[in-house]
């Protein structure tokens, strides 16, 4: 099935209704211009269509398997991780400092909306691995960040998510809060 984009409403959204371009004179964004915001969601969309998309029919009849202990992704993932990577797509709005382009976090919504579309499973490694970066960016130490980042900025390592089992004593879907009301004296 072709993966389809209505790009002109996304660049209405983006620029017209969001006004993006107006970022664009902010301190943290100075020397960016509209045109290179442009450029990256054209080339974002190109990347989605062309080699994400693909990936969808595979990850839905092929999925991932357990070889020797480890996790093994259907063919065509690894490269194509590889090369998103590489092209900057998995760090658009991280620290330049670690690889990252630096751009508005707006911008990497659009292109993030684009790799979900394409493949919804592809779609984790770029916002587990975007989550994962932001968190040490945030709190790492500068040793954590210098062993992370850059290689998580290129697609060379990926950000992962852990989820408690059902029924191990710590599962989130049977976490129950409950808030009673306490009268408090006035005087």
């Amino acid at each position: 099935m072709e993966y389809k984009v209505d790009l002109e409403d996304v660049l209405f959204t983006t620029f017209d209704f969001l006004n993006a371009n107006q970022l664009t004179s902010l301190p943290r964004f100075q020397g960016q211009t509209e045109d290179m915001y442009r450029s990256v969601i054209d080339e974002a969309l190109k990347f989605a269509k062309n080699e994400i998309a693909p990936l969808n029919e595979k990850s839905d009849r092929i999925g991932c398997k357990t070889v020797n202990g480890r996790v093994v992704m259907p063919e065509g993932f690894q490269e194509v991780l590889t090369a998103f990577g590489q092209n900057g797509f998995m760090s658009i709005d991280l620290n330049p400092e670690y690889n990252g382009m630096g751009l508005p976090t707006t911008i990497n919504t659009v292109v993030s909306e684009f790799v979900m579309g394409a493949c919804a499973s592809f779609a984790f490694f770029h916002l587990l691995t975007r989550g994962a970066c932001n968190v040490i960016q945030s709190f790492g130490s500068e040793e954590q960040k210098q062993k992370y980042l850059s290689r998580m900025n290129t697609g060379e390592w990926c950000g992962t998510m852990c989820l408690t089992e059902p029924h191990a004593g710590s599962a989130v879907g049977d976490i129950t809060t409950t808030a009673k009301s306490k009268r408090m004296d006035p005087t």
